[in-house]
Protein backbone atom coordinates (compact mmCIF):
# COMPACT_ATOMS: atom_id res chain seq x y z
CA UNK A 1 0.00 0.00 0.00
CA UNK A 2 1.38 3.51 -0.54
CA UNK A 3 2.69 5.57 2.05
CA UNK A 4 0.33 8.52 1.87
CA UNK A 5 -3.01 6.05 1.61
CA UNK A 6 -1.30 4.37 4.96
CA UNK A 7 -1.27 7.87 6.85
CA UNK A 8 -4.61 8.42 5.30
CA UNK A 9 -5.76 5.26 7.21
CA UNK A 10 -4.18 5.87 10.41
CA UNK A 11 -5.30 10.03 10.36
CA UNK A 12 -8.91 8.53 9.84
CA UNK A 13 -8.79 6.04 13.07
CA UNK A 14 -7.20 9.01 14.87
CA UNK A 15 -7.29 12.86 13.71
CA UNK A 16 -3.76 14.68 14.13
CA UNK A 17 -5.80 17.62 14.65
CA UNK A 18 -7.00 16.35 18.18
CA UNK A 19 -3.52 16.20 19.18
CA UNK A 20 -1.97 18.24 21.68
CA UNK A 21 -0.61 21.73 20.59
CA UNK A 22 3.00 20.65 21.80
CA UNK A 23 3.24 17.32 20.35
CA UNK A 24 5.11 16.03 17.23
CA UNK A 25 2.58 13.92 15.55
CA UNK A 26 1.63 12.32 12.27
CA UNK A 27 4.83 11.23 9.62
CA UNK A 28 8.18 12.36 10.62
CA UNK A 29 10.32 10.35 8.43
CA UNK A 30 9.14 10.26 4.42
CA UNK A 31 11.40 8.85 2.32
CA UNK A 32 11.44 10.21 -1.43
CA UNK A 33 8.70 8.40 -3.82
CA UNK A 34 7.41 5.93 -4.43
CA UNK A 35 7.20 3.74 -1.00
CA UNK A 36 5.03 1.16 -0.76
CA UNK A 37 4.28 -0.23 2.26
CA UNK A 38 4.47 -4.16 3.03
CA UNK A 39 5.50 -3.96 6.19
CA UNK A 40 4.56 -1.78 9.70
CA UNK A 41 6.80 -2.01 12.84
CA UNK A 42 4.41 -0.91 16.35
CA UNK A 43 6.71 0.09 19.23
CA UNK A 44 6.20 2.79 22.32
CA UNK A 45 9.57 3.86 21.53
CA UNK A 46 12.28 3.77 18.41
CA UNK A 47 15.75 3.00 20.04
CA UNK A 48 18.92 1.72 17.97
CA UNK A 49 17.61 -1.46 19.32
CA UNK A 50 13.95 -1.47 18.37
CA UNK A 51 15.51 0.07 15.02
CA UNK A 52 17.61 -2.83 14.64
CA UNK A 53 15.03 -5.41 15.02
CA UNK A 54 12.94 -3.18 12.36
CA UNK A 55 15.68 -3.11 10.14
CA UNK A 56 16.01 -7.37 10.40
CA UNK A 57 12.31 -7.58 9.87
CA UNK A 58 12.69 -5.52 6.11
CA UNK A 59 9.93 -2.93 6.90
CA UNK A 60 8.70 0.22 5.04
CA UNK A 61 7.28 2.01 7.86
CA UNK A 62 7.48 2.54 11.99
CA UNK A 63 4.78 3.73 13.74
CA UNK A 64 6.32 4.94 17.15
CA UNK A 65 3.90 5.56 19.77
CA UNK A 66 5.92 8.61 21.32
CA UNK A 67 7.88 11.24 18.53
CA UNK A 68 10.83 9.69 17.65
CA UNK A 69 11.30 13.67 16.80
CA UNK A 70 10.05 15.79 19.10
CA UNK A 71 12.55 18.90 19.80
CA UNK A 72 13.70 20.65 16.37
CA UNK A 73 16.55 18.64 15.02
CA UNK A 74 19.43 21.63 13.69
CA UNK A 75 22.07 18.82 12.46
CA UNK A 76 22.03 15.04 11.86
CA UNK A 77 25.33 13.15 12.67
CA UNK A 78 26.30 10.14 14.38
CA UNK A 79 27.27 11.59 17.81
CA UNK A 80 24.18 11.45 19.06
CA UNK A 81 21.48 7.78 19.23
CA UNK A 82 18.78 10.18 18.11
CA UNK A 83 20.65 11.47 14.84
CA UNK A 84 21.74 8.15 14.07
CA UNK A 85 18.68 6.85 13.86
CA UNK A 86 17.20 9.29 11.70
CA UNK A 87 20.00 8.96 9.64
CA UNK A 88 19.24 5.39 9.20
CA UNK A 89 15.90 5.16 8.45
CA UNK A 90 16.69 7.63 5.50
CA UNK A 91 19.55 5.39 4.29
CA UNK A 92 17.20 2.46 4.87
CA UNK A 93 13.65 3.91 3.04
CA UNK A 94 11.72 3.59 6.41
CA UNK A 95 9.09 5.75 7.14
CA UNK A 96 8.49 7.04 10.80
CA UNK A 97 4.70 8.00 11.72
CA UNK A 98 3.76 9.08 15.14
CA UNK A 99 0.40 9.17 16.45
CA UNK A 100 1.25 10.20 20.08
CA UNK A 101 -1.67 11.91 22.08
CA UNK A 102 -3.98 11.95 19.34
CA UNK A 103 -4.16 8.16 20.18
CA UNK A 104 -4.12 9.20 23.75
CA UNK A 105 -7.23 11.25 23.32
CA UNK A 106 -9.90 9.51 21.02
CA UNK A 107 -12.67 6.99 22.10
CA UNK A 108 -11.03 3.38 22.22
CA UNK A 109 -7.65 4.83 22.47
CA UNK A 110 -4.86 4.60 25.23
CA UNK A 111 -6.14 5.72 28.26
CA UNK A 112 -9.84 3.99 27.61
CA UNK A 113 -7.38 1.05 27.22
CA UNK A 114 -5.56 1.41 30.76
CA UNK A 115 -9.18 2.43 32.62
CA UNK A 116 -10.14 -0.78 31.45
CA UNK A 117 -7.98 -2.74 34.04
CA UNK A 118 -10.86 -1.37 36.34
CA UNK A 119 -14.40 -2.01 36.90
CA UNK A 120 -15.86 1.49 36.15
CA UNK A 121 -19.55 2.55 36.52
CA UNK A 122 -18.76 5.65 34.57
CA UNK A 123 -15.86 6.96 32.45
CA UNK A 124 -15.12 10.35 31.67
CA UNK A 125 -12.34 12.42 30.00
CA UNK A 126 -10.24 14.87 32.34
CA UNK A 127 -10.18 17.24 29.66
CA UNK A 128 -12.56 17.20 26.93
CA UNK A 129 -12.27 18.90 23.05
CA UNK A 130 -14.08 20.10 20.90
CA UNK A 131 -15.57 18.52 17.51
CA UNK A 132 -13.12 19.42 14.78
CA UNK A 133 -16.08 20.96 12.88
CA UNK A 134 -19.95 22.21 13.98
CA UNK A 135 -22.31 19.41 13.03
CA UNK A 136 -24.12 21.55 10.73
CA UNK A 137 -21.17 21.51 8.63
CA UNK A 138 -20.77 25.46 8.81
CA UNK A 139 -18.49 27.65 11.15
CA UNK A 140 -19.54 31.47 10.70
CA UNK A 141 -22.82 32.95 11.67
CA UNK A 142 -22.81 35.98 9.97
CA UNK A 143 -25.57 38.91 10.80
CA UNK A 144 -26.03 42.51 9.05
CA UNK A 145 -28.98 44.89 8.67
CA UNK A 146 -29.94 45.94 5.37
CA UNK A 147 -33.39 47.83 4.57
CA UNK A 148 -36.18 45.85 2.89
CA UNK A 149 -35.15 46.67 -0.72
CA UNK A 150 -31.89 44.87 -0.02
CA UNK A 151 -33.35 42.37 1.54
CA UNK A 152 -35.23 41.15 -1.04
CA UNK A 153 -32.63 40.94 -3.57
CA UNK A 154 -30.12 39.80 -1.54
CA UNK A 155 -32.16 36.88 -0.46
CA UNK A 156 -33.26 36.20 -4.32
CA UNK A 157 -29.45 37.53 -5.34
CA UNK A 158 -27.47 35.16 -3.19
CA UNK A 159 -26.35 31.61 -4.25
CA UNK A 160 -27.43 29.42 -1.50
CA UNK A 161 -24.78 26.44 -1.60
CA UNK A 162 -22.25 24.08 0.91
CA UNK A 163 -20.74 27.16 1.77
CA UNK A 164 -23.96 29.31 2.63
CA UNK A 165 -27.19 28.98 4.18
CA UNK A 166 -29.85 31.50 4.58
CA UNK A 167 -31.26 31.22 8.29
CA UNK A 168 -34.11 34.43 8.46
CA UNK A 169 -35.07 37.93 8.19
CA UNK A 170 -35.90 39.63 11.71
CA UNK A 171 -37.74 43.29 10.96
CA UNK A 172 -35.63 45.81 13.12
CA UNK A 173 -37.31 49.57 12.40
CA UNK A 174 -39.05 51.60 10.55
CA UNK A 175 -38.09 54.72 8.88
CA UNK A 176 -40.06 57.00 7.03
CA UNK A 177 -37.79 56.29 3.95
CA UNK A 178 -37.39 51.83 4.39
CA UNK A 179 -38.34 49.10 6.91
CA UNK A 180 -34.54 47.77 8.35
CA UNK A 181 -34.21 44.07 8.70
CA UNK A 182 -31.52 42.36 10.64
CA UNK A 183 -30.69 39.15 7.98
CA UNK A 184 -28.88 35.86 9.56
CA UNK A 185 -26.46 33.08 7.52
CA UNK A 186 -24.46 30.23 8.09
CA UNK A 187 -21.11 30.39 6.14
CA UNK A 188 -17.48 28.54 5.73
CA UNK A 189 -14.76 30.47 5.80
CA UNK A 190 -15.42 30.98 2.21
CA UNK A 191 -19.30 31.29 2.05
CA UNK A 192 -18.16 34.75 3.96
CA UNK A 193 -16.14 35.77 1.08
CA UNK A 194 -18.43 35.08 -1.06
CA UNK A 195 -21.69 36.52 0.82
CA UNK A 196 -19.63 39.48 1.02
CA UNK A 197 -19.19 40.07 -2.46
CA UNK A 198 -23.35 40.10 -3.50
CA UNK A 199 -23.85 42.55 -0.36
CA UNK A 200 -21.14 44.84 -2.06
CA UNK A 201 -22.89 44.55 -5.47
CA UNK A 202 -26.09 45.41 -4.12
CA UNK A 203 -25.03 48.26 -2.39
CA UNK A 204 -22.78 49.51 -5.55
CA UNK A 205 -19.47 49.00 -3.69
CA UNK A 206 -20.91 51.45 -0.75
CA UNK A 207 -18.72 50.21 2.30
CA UNK A 208 -21.23 51.75 5.04
CA UNK A 209 -23.36 48.59 4.36
CA UNK A 210 -20.96 46.68 6.21
CA UNK A 211 -21.19 49.01 9.61
CA UNK A 212 -23.73 46.72 10.63
CA UNK A 213 -21.96 43.16 10.14
CA UNK A 214 -21.36 41.00 12.96
CA UNK A 215 -19.27 37.51 12.13
CA UNK A 216 -18.94 34.98 14.95
CA UNK A 217 -17.38 31.54 15.28
CA UNK A 218 -19.89 28.62 15.58
CA UNK A 219 -19.04 27.35 18.92
CA UNK A 220 -18.09 23.28 18.14
CA UNK A 221 -19.98 20.54 20.56
CA UNK A 222 -17.51 18.56 22.58
CA UNK A 223 -16.79 15.32 21.36
CA UNK A 224 -18.36 12.50 22.35
CA UNK A 225 -16.25 10.52 25.35
CA UNK A 226 -12.81 11.97 23.74
CA UNK A 227 -10.54 14.02 25.26
CA UNK A 228 -6.85 14.01 27.43
CA UNK A 229 -7.25 11.95 30.56
CA UNK A 230 -10.07 9.70 31.95
CA UNK A 231 -11.28 9.82 35.39
CA UNK A 232 -12.96 6.58 36.53
CA UNK A 233 -15.45 6.23 39.08
CA UNK A 234 -14.85 2.47 40.13
CA UNK A 235 -17.81 0.12 40.63
CA UNK A 236 -16.60 -0.93 44.10
CA UNK A 237 -14.09 1.06 46.20
CA UNK A 238 -10.48 -0.64 45.82
CA UNK A 239 -7.26 -0.05 48.18
CA UNK A 240 -4.01 1.13 46.87
CA UNK A 241 -2.48 -2.35 47.08
CA UNK A 242 -5.14 -3.30 45.02
CA UNK A 243 -4.95 -0.90 42.16
CA UNK A 244 -1.49 -1.45 41.95
CA UNK A 245 -1.98 -5.37 41.21
CA UNK A 246 -4.58 -4.84 38.61
CA UNK A 247 -2.25 -2.44 37.42
CA UNK A 248 0.50 -4.95 36.78
CA UNK A 249 -1.29 -7.46 35.75
CA UNK A 250 -2.99 -5.11 33.00
CA UNK A 251 0.24 -4.36 31.75
CA UNK A 252 2.02 -7.52 32.61
CA UNK A 253 4.62 -6.40 34.71
CA UNK A 254 6.48 -7.93 37.76
CA UNK A 255 6.98 -4.42 39.07
CA UNK A 256 6.22 -0.73 38.98
CA UNK A 257 7.41 2.63 40.72
CA UNK A 258 4.64 3.86 43.24
CA UNK A 259 5.05 7.48 45.03
CA UNK A 260 2.90 7.29 47.75
CA UNK A 261 1.63 10.69 49.48
CA UNK A 262 2.71 11.66 52.94
CA UNK A 263 1.19 9.58 55.93
CA UNK A 264 -0.90 7.79 53.07
CA UNK A 265 -0.29 3.67 53.03
CA UNK A 266 -1.40 0.28 50.35
CA UNK A 267 -3.76 -0.38 52.51
CA UNK A 268 -5.92 2.97 51.93
CA UNK A 269 -9.37 2.83 50.58
CA UNK A 270 -10.39 4.27 47.11
CA UNK A 271 -13.21 6.07 47.37
CA UNK A 272 -15.99 6.02 43.82
CA UNK A 273 -14.32 8.96 42.55
CA UNK A 274 -10.64 8.14 42.43
CA UNK A 275 -10.00 11.71 41.02
CA UNK A 276 -6.60 11.98 41.94
CA UNK A 277 -5.76 8.76 41.34
CA UNK A 278 -6.68 8.40 37.87
CA UNK A 279 -5.42 11.61 36.87
CA UNK A 280 -1.84 10.50 38.11
CA UNK A 281 -1.73 7.29 36.37
CA UNK A 282 -3.84 8.09 33.43
CA UNK A 283 -3.20 11.85 32.46
CA UNK A 284 0.80 12.67 31.65
CA UNK A 285 0.05 16.96 32.33
CA UNK A 286 -1.10 15.69 35.69
CA UNK A 287 1.59 12.67 36.13
CA UNK A 288 4.22 15.34 35.70
CA UNK A 289 3.11 17.71 37.39
CA UNK A 290 2.56 16.25 40.62
CA UNK A 291 6.03 14.25 40.26
CA UNK A 292 7.45 18.24 39.89
CA UNK A 293 5.25 19.68 42.56
CA UNK A 294 4.13 17.42 45.13
CA UNK A 295 6.85 16.29 47.73
CA UNK A 296 6.47 12.41 47.52
CA UNK A 297 8.75 10.84 51.05
CA UNK A 298 8.17 7.16 49.97
CA UNK A 299 9.31 5.18 46.63
CA UNK A 300 8.91 1.65 46.49
CA UNK A 301 9.19 -0.92 43.56
CA UNK A 302 6.10 -2.77 44.16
Amino acid sequence: MDLRLVCKRLNEYANLSIACDWDNVGLLVEPSEPLLVTKMFLTNDLTEPVLEEAIKKEVNLIVSYHPAIFRPLKKLTQSDWKERSIVKCIEKRIAIYSPHTSWDCIEGGINDWILSAFETKKIEPVEPISNLIHPSGFTKNVKINVSSDIQENLVKNVTLTDSIRFIGAKKLIQSNEADFFEMEFLTSPKGVVALMESIRSLNNSDLNAFSSLRITNMEKPLMKNSGLGRLGYLSKPLRLKEVVEKVKSHFQMKTIRLAIANGKSLGRSLSLKPVDIFKFLFKKFYFDYHLKKTCFVKKVNL
